[in-house]
């Protein structure tokens, strides 16, 4: 009797021992969840509302202590919440990447659960979905700015025969292009570049240039008489060809350039010949004579008048 009543004590105990060994495996091995929801916020009011669904493509990471041991991507198939299943006793923090295809708008209170046995109450994130486009808006932004193309500037000119300002030559009267105008490109008051006319040239045009304002400037010269404007002040966008009215100018004929600088001449002139160097050379020396003369003079009267102050005082 006391052996049947010894080994049913055994058998108890061992039944005992056995129960304590797989609760303490099943709670070693895993016996807890980590579950989180994350929905998409579409109007980014931090609420999760009732149209609200889950957001594919949210990246979760599962730490213990400062260690990654687990990773999700949110599916549309997750439904409510997605659960970390199988875990140990422990705490745990749930973190939600950044992302270019969502902005973070809901964050929980308190991102770490502690696990003991069962699932947790969920954690719930929520972030507002990007469209493509907005992302593609951001992603050009945030792309270097490609160089603007160069633009050109063209300019001509036409020899205005009958003087009147027009360029004419489209009715049958002969103005053509006029050869020998000086052009100079001008931006911020320095000159850029300079082109001068050749003949039968109808059109020249300064290319390569960066977007700008720039003036164009034509130089004046004895060898024709503007009867246009002679500079144009015009802004450059980026890849523009920028033409400039034509310029018009009366060519002048060479007997008319002789008797303007003949002109000009005789105007400069005194009509007093000029002195012959011997003559230049008398006149300086009666000059230099002159001021020795005055300067001998000058020491005499101080030199009389010290002496008559010494008299005095003697």
């Amino acid at each position: 009797m006391i052996r049947i009543l010894v080994r049913l004590i055994l058998v108890g105990v061992t039944f005992q021992v056995a129960a304590w060994r797989a609760d303490f495996v099943t709670a070693q091995d895993g016996s807890g969840a980590v579950c989180v929801t994350v929905f998409a916020d579409e109007n980014s009011d931090g609420l999760h509302g009732l149209n609200e669904s889950t957001l594919p493509g949210a990246s979760l990471n599962l730490l213990l202590g400062d260690t990654i041991i687990a990773t999700h991507v949110m599916q549309s198939t997750d439904g409510e919440a997605y659960c970390f299943e199988d875990l140990p006793p422990g705490t745990y923090t749930v973190t939600l990447l950044n992302s270019d295809i969502y902005r973070i708008t809901t964050l929980p209170p308190q991102p770490s659960v502690e696990v003991i046995d069962g699932a947790s109450p969920p954690l719930t994130f929520g972030a507002k979905p990007v469209s493509q486009e907005t992302l593609r808006a951001e992603l050009e932004a945030l792309a270097p700015a490609s160089p603007a193309q160069p633009g050109s500037i063209c300019v001509s000119t036409f020899a205005d025969i009958d003087g009147d300002g027009n360029n004419e030559a489209d009715t049958g009267i002969p103005e053509q292009p006029l050869a020998g105008v000086n052009v100079n490109l001008i931006t911020d008051d320095i000159i850029v570049a300079n082109h001068i006319t050749s003949e039968g040239e109808t059109e020249y045009c300064f290319e390569g240039l960066v977007p700008g304002v720039y003036t164009v400037s034509f130089a004046e010269s004895p060898l024709y008489r503007f009867t246009t404007g002679q500079t144009a002040t015009r802004p450059l966008e980026a890849g523009q060809i920028l033409k400039v009215d034509a310029v018009g100018a009366a060519p002048v004929a060479i007997d008319n350039l002789r008797a303007y600088y003949a002109a000009r001449n005789a105007d400069t002139s005194d009509g007093d010949e000029p002195l012959e160097m011997s003559s230049r050379l008398l006149l300086a020396m009666v000059g230099s004579m002159v001021v020795m003369v005055f300067m001998i003079g000058l020491g005499a009267v101080l030199l009389g008048t010290a002496n008559s102050g010494r008299r005095r005082y003697s």
